[in-house]
């Protein structure tokens, strides 16, 4: 004799294997994430060290309107 299943029972692990990999995406894309946003930190820090502030020079110059 054979067993016999409904459609949706032999679904089940196909619909847990997409939801398990949707996880995976997921958390993937959350780590890509955060590393990125590190990145964007450190860059951003260096930068910012790097900038140097112009000195203000007063402008004797008179210039014809």
């Amino acid at each position: 004799m054979s067993s016999i299943e409904s459609p949706s029972a032999s679904n089940r692990p196909r619909l847990r294997r997409w939801a398990i990999g949707a996880l995976v995406v997921l958390m993937l894309l959350a780590g890509y994430a955060a590393v990125l946003h590190q990145l964007s930190e450190q860059v951003g820090a260096g930068v910012e060290a790097s900038l140097r502030v112009a000195p203000t020079v007063e402008d004797h110059h008179h210039r014809a309107e």
